[in-house]
């Protein structure tokens, strides 16, 4: 009987993160990281005057 190695386990998954982590960031590159207003939601400049008038 032969010894599997945790190296010969792992490396078929670590191909797929790896494959997947690229594909991921390449379309993260190709999109780009979109308006700096979506980040702070929707409502974040009435809240900011809310705030301001009381």
């Amino acid at each position: 009987m032969t010894e599997v190695s945790v190296y010969q386990l792992v490396r078929p998954f670590a191909w797929i993160a790896a494959t997947a982590f690229a594909v991921g960031f390449a379309g993260y590159l190709a999109i780009g990281p979109g308006e700096p207003s979506l980040a702070h939601g929707p409502d974040a400049p009435v809240m900011a005057s809310v705030a301001s008038a009381g």
